[in-house]
């Protein structure tokens, strides 16, 4: 039986990246390579993936913005205009902090961007240098975003983080152009629609949030399940709630997350269940906590992105009543609401109570959400609170 005989490997042969998102292709000259335009640029012998890459991360910026790099001054020596992912990453940061400082910026939009943020440098080395930042990161970026998440999340994820390098590009932070890539595209509507549907409803049936109530929750917990069934409450409105926001058994209030007027007419259920809490509320031992309505039991108050005390005590409820799914939360309930309330032709009452933007027309810069009797809103109320407690055959058909 003849041997087989294998082919000896060539001498000046490539060897493989060091990491899979180390920015060099090996040659077979035996050095590094990247190529730009068409260009291809050397940056050192292929035995030393440290000192090319060093060369690399000196010469990159140079080369992108057209210019001739400048010979490098000792190992660890940088451009003067280095600027590493990290510091622009910060840069833009700082100046949302001044913004939200300043009024512009509203608390969770920054805690959002943040949020994207600590991903980008998750998925990219922070000391790379912002200039060499390229399709390929990007690619990784949303990787990075996927992990576990839904499409949905992805794509405010993919919109935040595009325009944090739109900032910094503007801003003069980078000087080359970015290319984002074809692969760092949001995910197509049609996509998450799929999704959501497959997720099916969110919203709370009525037999399963009277099995809530019936569960025995604390009474701060069952203050918050009725303002989210009497108002579509969620966890940071809640954490919003001032003392003084409740007047004659209506609530008047600009919604955080969108800085809009919200106001509506509370049920007498809901206001007994915020005397119940208001009886029981802790001590207040922090300045900013003397008048919020909800604080922790060490008296101070709830922090925003940081509502994991109602989150955890309305998943204990959930698992004592028997019902939902995973990922039903307080926001359930604002579902429910919103879902009863679609029956009414008063949108505009509606919206009100929900805090959200009105429609974009001529009409909202003339009339003042004020102008929106109390007859309007309580006919909202009451539609609910038939739905929920009274007419048990309303909806049925």
């Amino acid at each position: 039986m003849a041997k087989t005989q294998t082919k000896p490997p060539r001498k000046n042969a490539a060897p493989g990246k060091p990491h899979p998102s180390f920015e060099l292709t090996p040659h077979p000259s035996g050095r590094w390579r990247k190529i730009h335009k068409g260009v291809a640029y050397y940056f050192g012998s292929i035995d030393d993936h440290v000192a090319a890459h060093k060369k690399f991360l000196h010469d990159w910026p140079f080369i992108v913005a057209g210019k001739v790099p400048p010979p490098m001054q000792g190992d660890n020596a940088k451009p003067e205009d280095y600027t590493s992912l990290r510091d622009a990453i910060n840069i833009f940061l700082d100046d949302i902090e001044e913004r939200h400082e300043q009024g512009e910026v509203k608390h969770r939009y920054r805690r959002d961007l943040e949020h994207t943020a600590r991903l980008i440098l998750k998925a990219v080395d922070p000391a790379r240098d912002f200039e060499t930042i390229v399709a390929a990161d990007f690619k990784a970026m949303r990787a990075e975003f996927a992990k576990g998440r839904s499409l949905q999340t992805l794509k405010n994820h993919i919109v935040r983080s595009r325009s944090i390098f739109k900032w910094l590009v503007d801003d003069g932070v980078r000087n080359a152009p970015l290319q984002y890539g074809r692969q760092f595209s949001v995910p197509r509507a049609r996509a998450v629609r799929i999704e959501r549907r497959r997720k099916g409803d969110r919203a709370f049936t009525r037999d399963e949030i009277h099995a809530l109530l019936d569960a025995k929750p604390n009474v701060h917990l069952r203050a918050q399940i009725m303002l989210a069934l009497n108002c579509g409450y969620g966890p940071e409105d809640c954490a919003d709630l001032h003392l003084d926001d409740v007047d004659h058994g209506m609530l008047e209030v600009a919604r955080t997350k969108t800085g809009f007027c919200r106001r509506a007419v509370l049920w007498s259920e809901t206001l007994k269940a915020l005397d119940d809490s208001l009886a029981k509320r802790p001590t207040p031992t922090a300045d900013d906590a003397k008048e919020a309505f909800f604080i922790t039991t060490k008296g101070r108050r709830v922090q925003h992105g940081k509502t994991y005390a109602i989150v955890q005590a309305f998943k204990r409820l959930k698992d004592r009543a028997g019902v939902g799914e995973d990922g039903q939360g307080l926001y359930a309930c604002r579902h429910s609401y919103r879902t009863c309330t679609d029956e009414l032709v008063d949108r505009g009452a509606v919206d009100l109570t929900m805090g959200w933007a009105p429609d974009k027309d001529m009409r909202n810069t003339y009339v003042s959400p004020m102008s929106v009797k109390r007859a309007r809103l309580k006919a909202v109320a009451d539609h609910v609170h038939d739905w929920l407690f009274e007419k048990e055959d309303a909806g049925d058909d």
